[in-house]
């Protein structure tokens, strides 16, 4: 992510969000078990593969029922 970061200064946040976001959508880890998700440091869910409709929501008081 870092060299797309690099390699694309020109560009705008939105663009380059949007190439980092492409790039790890689709990747896996720990036998397709483990995947990446992006947070900005307010709460806001900027990319979460397994759950889609929850990108671009704030999730910072979201509680999960099964966990507390």
């Amino acid at each position: 992510m870092n060299h797309i970061f690099q390699s694309n200064l020109d560009k705008d946040n939105q663009t380059l969000t949007k190439m980092i976001k492409d790039a790890l959508r689709m990747m896996r880890f720990n036998n397709n078990r483990g995947y990446y998700f992006i947070f900005d440091m307010y709460g806001n869910n900027i990319l979460q593969p397994i759950l889609p409709r929850f990108e671009n929501t704030n999730l910072l008081n979201y509680k999960d029922n099964n966990y507390g």
